[in-house]
């Protein structure tokens, strides 16, 4: 399953009449915060993302040959991930993407990117599925690049998602009160045994159902800039870039299966550093691996 659209730029004050309600800002004028957006200045923005293995398309239950150190077999069974904090790159400086609000776009910025669809093959899966970002953007707005942050920020990241609006309500992306969310969640199985990348913050200080007053030790939100951002871009999710020199088919004994970010967990040695995150002695690499833009 893709979504390889091309990004769609059209005149939100030439359709005439007013938009879909589906179709709502995410943030409202700065001079009356209660105002939304004059139509008559923005345009509408769709970027679209494509979640992928080593190259080839992200699907539920497909097997792809030659993941990892060893070259393994991988059943993937998951793949969504966190954005918030999305902007574009202008000759003039950076100008924020304003969410639409949706089942997978918060009014505060916060965005879900979902490429599973609850068929067969799929673990904890929902129908539905959120392979784009769509917003409003000042009219002639003419960019080059845009920036983002995979994760949730501290302020978010620890509320009671039983209580929480979408797309943070879902079960499934949710760790603890004490680690919050899971701002990537890419699973699958090699050598019958699941491998699960899972990242989000840890070293957090929390008692009981109590969030954490202070941020994280290892908040792990991961800021991305993308350069050569066109009309006709889609930005690419490529587990398979993470996991190239770690042995998918094995797992440390008494750790997670897999990398789920917390401290001294040997399958991660690798796997954080691509996503330009230090763990423990390993240094984070200069650039992160897991997007770029085709």
């Amino acid at each position: 399953m893709r979504s390889c659209v091309a990004l769609i730029l059209s005149c939100a004050a030439c359709g005439g009449g007013d938009p879909p309600a589906t179709d709502a800002p995410a943030s409202h004028d700065a001079a009356d915060p209660d105002a939304a957006p004059d139509a008559a200045t923005t345009e509408r923005l769709t970027i679209p993302f494509a979640a992928r293995v080593n190259g080839a398309p992200f699907a539920c239950g497909q097997t792809y040959a030659g993941v990892g150190s060893t070259a393994a077999a991988y059943t993937a069974i998951d793949f969504r991930f966190f954005v918030h904090d999305v902007t574009l790159v202008t000759a003039d400086g950076d100008v924020p993407l304003t969410l639409d609000v949706d089942a997978f776009q918060t009014a505060d910025g916060i965005a879900l990117l979902d490429f599973e669809n609850g068929g067969t093959g799929c673990q904890m899966g929902t129908v539905a599925t959120h392979p784009a970002l769509t917003g409003t953007v000042p009219i002639g707005t003419v960019f080059t690049g845009m920036r983002l942050t995979i994760g949730i920020p501290f302020a978010k990241n620890h509320l009671d998602a039983t209580l929480a609006l979408p797309p943070l309500n879902v079960p499934a992306m949710f760790w603890a009160w004490s680690s919050g969310y899971k701002f990537i969640k890419a699973d699958g199985v090699a050598n019958g045994s699941g491998f699960s990348l899972h990242v989000g913050s840890t070293g957090c200080s929390a008692t009981g159902s109590m969030a954490p007053a202070q941020p994280c030790t290892s908040p792990n939100t991961i800021p991305v800039t993308l350069t050569g951002l066109t009309p006709t871009s889609t930005i690419v999710a490529d587990v398979g870039r993470l996991l190239t020199d770690v042995d998918i088919t094995t797992n440390t004994m008494d750790t997670a299966p897999g990398c789920m970010s917390f401290p001294g967990d040997p399958e991660c040695n690798t796997v954080m550093p691509k996503l330009a995150l230090p763990y423990g002695a390993f240094p984070a690499e200069p650039q992160q691996r897991f997007l770029s833009i085709e």
